[in-house]
């Protein structure tokens, strides 16, 4: 079963921790991010960070949010923009 990592849907470098699995999913080492994070299956597919949609058109874009990148629909994108006056 192939994994992705929740921070940013990468997937994990080496091996992962399967018992951690019964406390929200195994855990592991984000081949992105560099760093520890819990990983969840790729089948359960990519979810919007700010509103938890679930991308299942595959058009979810990358948004630096406090320095980090997270995948944001188009909808919480525009939002984000907004009220960070960027827009």
């Amino acid at each position: 079963m192939a994994y992705l990592s929740e921070c940013c849907d990468s997937v994990p470098y080496g091996e992962l921790d399967m018992s951690t699995e019964p406390f929200g999913g195994p855990s592991g080492f984000c081949s992105t991010c560099h760093d520890n994070c819990i990983f969840i299956p790729e089948s359960m597919g990519t979810k919007c960070y700010h509103c938890q949609d679930l991308d299942d058109t595959d058009d979810f874009t990358w948004a630096n949010i406090d320095g980090e990148l997270h995948l944001l629909c188009w909808n919480c994108t525009d939002k984000i923009h907004k009220e960070e006056g960027t827009c």
